[in-house]
């Protein structure tokens, strides 16, 4: 607990480069909405580990300027608290009108308030995914994993996004599941979508039960998986969702070179069938690294997706790389390529720079493990059209 209130004494307002000396600088990043009320999209970004002379950092940073609007430092450093490993946004808890931050110090999950940087909750288990307000008592709750039993096994619970304590059992199945999404269907039975190792789960929002399953085969030494969110994409009036899959191999002599390339898929949140695979010219093992499917960026009425190819630093045939893929047809609507470790994490954040069309944040960063020394970096880039507006 002594960590926690540590953490509560240490946030600053209005900082002019809020990530200056950090280390691992977008090794998460989360949309936040506008937090200065200025008409423009502010988002979060986090730097999660201590080391050296740096300390671990949350910010929400200011689309307008760049600015750290409010600013939470974790541990000393040398500490590895990994404030912001996990980075997310929960309504507002404490009557200010703004969302507050939600994030991993250690290995807890908290709310803190984003008015003043206080901690409002700590959560029993580990957050999955936001829902609707479970227990009546006017907040959003969340689906979460506890922790092991006796026994070693884990399972999806729902905790309160008030309080934090867990309200009741989501299944009985034991799970493992690390991602999940929320999709709202037009006759109000919405589901969540939960990602268990290579598996995408359909359950209902509602008790918990089991809707559809699909399994998928990742090729490779590494498999790995994300799921997001991604609105309606072919036209029946419910939300779907898009999976990326993919050889997450590092730190190996070997690079991703053999492996086939990563997939992308969009998927409908019905019954989990095929509605389009995404795909761009070349794409390596690690496509899909990163995606995110917040935003409609053409302007068609069809959310559009964000994708990222993070390159194996050991490989001659890699490319880091973002694209934005129309959520209609799958066309290349925005392409960066660079070097370095560019791709890492990727999101929309909002209208950063006023001009009616949601923007992208890339992040630049080889993570490790918690004695990575990489400083990092996080580029902005507008949405309309894709010229790089400012780094951190």
């Amino acid at each position: 607990m002594l960590e926690l209130l540590l953490l509560a004494q240490q946030v600053e307002f209005s900082v002019p480069n809020p990530l200056a000396s950090c280390m691992q600088i977008g090794s998460s990043i989360s949309a936040y909405g506008d937090w200065d009320r200025d008409g423009h999209a502010d988002f979060l970004i986090a730097a999660p580990t201590s080391i050296f002379e740096s300390k671990a950092t949350v910010a929400i940073v200011s689309g307008r300027d760049g600015r750290g609007l409010l600013v939470l430092r974790g541990c000393e450093a040398g500490g590895y608290c990994w404030l912001g490993l996990g980075l997310d946004t929960s309504p507002d808890l404490d009557g200010d009108g703004r969302l507050e931050v939600v994030a991993t110090f250690d290995k807890r999950w908290c709310a803190f308030s984003s008015k003043d940087g206080k901690r409002l909750v700590e959560f029993a288990d580990s957050p999955v995914c936001l829902v609707d307000d479970v227990d009546d008592d006017g907040h959003c709750d969340w689906v979460a994993r506890s922790g092991p039993n006796s026994e070693g096994a884990r399972s999806l619970v729902i905790d309160s996004g008030k309080t934090g304590v867990r309200l009741r059992v989501f299944t009985d199945e034991q799970s493992t599941a690390s991602e999940g999404a929320l999709l709202r269907r037009a006759d109000g039975k919405n589901a969540v979508a939960l990602l268990e190792d290579s598996t995408v789960w359909l359950r209902s929002a509602a008790d918990g039960k089991l809707i559809k399953g699909r399994p998928f085969e990742i090729p490779g030494r590494r498999p790995q998986a994300h799921i997001c969110a991604a609105g309606d994409l072919n036209g029946d009036g419910d939300g779907d969702l898009v999976v990326s899959l993919f050889d997450d191999t590092v730190n190996s002599a070997m690079g991703s070179e053999g492996w086939p390339p990563g997939s992308v898929l969009a998927l409908s949140g019905r019954d989990l069938s095929t509605i389009r695979e995404f795909t761009v010219e070349g794409k390596i093992a690690r496509f899909g690294h990163s995606i995110d499917a917040s935003a409609d960026v053409d302007g068609d009425g069809v959310r559009d997706v964000l994708v990222t190819e993070y390159g194996d630093l050991f490989s001659t045939a890699s490319r880091h790389a973002a694209f934005v893929l129309s959520g209609a047809d799958g066309k290349v609507l925005r392409k960066h390529i660079l070097d370095a470790s560019f791709g890492c994490r990727a999101r929309f954040v909002g209208d950063a720079d006023k001009d009616g069309v949601a923007d992208y944040a890339v992040s630049d960063v080889y993570v490790r493990d918690q004695t990575t020394t990489e400083p990092g970096s996080v580029s902005l880039f507008s949405g309309r059209t894709g010229d790089k507006l400012r780094a951190w």
